[in-house]
């Protein structure tokens, strides 16, 4: 998953396109540093270069922590896939037991991002929109549009690039945005550091409208690994610094360029998609 964490936005996904004019070179092997690019759109095609050439199936775990320090761990699987229209990601929870058999599915589109929930209790379909998106995802900190950065599906708004600082000891580029579900999103401005060696965002500050630091995600630095052509973060970790939470993003395994069926990936097929655990 969570390459697309890179786009930031962003923990990890479908073929990399030829590189245009003036666009960057995939990332560096590790020990080397990336030349600076020189503009928000050079940074962001850096970024978007680590999600994998064609699909991903990732084995993951969530470890919810709340303010008495009690943790709820859930077990999921996503699959991710690249369409002609916009990337699509499927993520399906296999435990505990009172999570068994919902899914959450993501569409991208030209202009939007679709989301859908399936849970098994209300045997339906619904679809995630308005204010809904900003609410938690089965008792973990990641929202529904977190979940959508995090998986490379969300456009933000127009970017700008602000003086570049270090993080965890690593030289990073600094870019601001302004999310583009508008009145739909719960933040006002997003704000990533981006590892200039592996293209991946290891902070991102999320803002609220009275520009109150809500949420900080983080990739510890030794948790980023090279996978075929891209770097992919093994540990996500979003604080709540408001309700003094924090979830754990674990990637347990991870298999590239896997065969998928196309129909897993469509809102009619989700509430099957759901109960196909483990196999396309």
């Amino acid at each position: 998953m969570i390459r697309a964490l890179a786009a930031a936005a962003a923990l990890a996904l479908a073929p990399a396109p030829a590189l245009a004019a003036g666009d960057v070179a995939a990332p560096p092997p590790a020990g080397s540093v990336a030349s600076p690019p020189q503009d928000v759109s050079r940074i962001e095609s850096c970024v978007r270069r680590n999600l994998p050439e064609r699909s991903s199936r990732q084995a993951v775990r969530f470890r919810a922590v709340d303010r008495l320090g009690s943790a709820r761990v859930s077990q999921a699987e996503i699959l991710w896939h690249r369409f002609a229209g916009g990337p699509r990601a499927l993520v399906r929870f296999l435990a505990p037991d009172e999570l068994e058999g919902s899914a959450l599915l993501l569409v991208q589109s030209e202009d939007r991002a679709d989301i859908f929930l399936y849970l098994p209790e209300l045997e339906g379909v619904r679809r995630v929109t308005g204010r809904k998106v900003a609410g938690a995802l089965f008792g973990t900190d990641f929202s529904y549009e977190d979940v959508e950065r995090l998986l490379g599906l969300y456009a933000e708004g127009g970017s700008r690039r602000l003086p570049d600082a270090e993080v965890d000891g690593r030289e990073a580029w600094v870019l601001e945005s302004r999310p583009s579900r508008g009145g739909e999103s719960q933040y006002a401005r997003v704000v990533s550091y981006v590892d200039r060696r592996t293209c991946v965002p290891l902070r991102i500050d999320l803002f609220e409208r009275d520009d109150r630091l809500r949420k900080v995600l983080k990739v510890p630095r030794q948790r980023v690994e090279r996978r075929g052509t891209g770097w992919l973060p093994t540990l996500v970790l979003m604080k709540d610094l408001v309700e003094t939470t924090y979830t754990e993003l674990i990637v347990d395994d991870v298999i590239l360029d896997v065969e998928l069926s196309h129909k897993l990936f469509e809102e009619r097929e989700l509430a099957h998609s759901a109960r196909r655990k483990g196999g396309p």
